[in-house]
């Protein structure tokens, strides 16, 4: 899961997903992109990260169905 990845690529670097202040998602389609709402709302508990959705035509993978970046602001950590 993309999550589980995000999440351990932070914790080399000493945060969490609750410590993540901007989500970007890349996706070429986002018809079940709200079904992923309760999913979001559990990975990152009480933080609310600023979410940026972008649809991109094509990965450079193929068979990739979503990208998603993980900001951290160690400003407000």
């Amino acid at each position: 899961m993309a999550l589980d990845r995000g999440a351990r690529a932070l914790a080399r670097d000493g945060y969490r997903l609750e410590d993540v202040t901007r989500i970007i998602f890349l996706m070429h389609d986002t018809d079940g992109f709200p079904s992923c709402f309760p999913l979001l709302r559990d990975a990152f508990g009480t933080g609310r990260p600023g979410t940026t959705l972008r649809l991109v035509t094509e990965f450079d993978s193929p068979g990739t169905l979503i990208e998603i970046e993980l900001v951290v602001d160690p400003a407000q950590v």
